[in-house]
């Protein structure tokens, strides 16, 4: 996981490395034109489902999701 986010900086493009949904800056993300969301291999469904939720709650129904 943490290796994908250093893909992602190295495009010169803003990522944040969360392991969970609380740890998601909400305020700093709802200004945000796009946000994907990405996970390693050994990351568990259910954690990914939840950050998903979160960020469908602040009304970002169309989040990607990408394993």
């Amino acid at each position: 996981t943490r290796r994908l986010v250093q893909v992602v900086q190295a495009q010169d493009v803003e990522s944040i490395h969360v392991e969970r949904e609380d740890e998601l800056p909400l305020a700093r993300l709802r200004n945000a034109a796009r946000i994907g969301l990405t996970a390693g291999a050994s990351t568990p469904k259910e954690r990914i489902d939840r950050v998903q939720a979160a960020l469908a709650g602040m009304g970002r129904d169309n989040a990607s999701h990408a394993r």
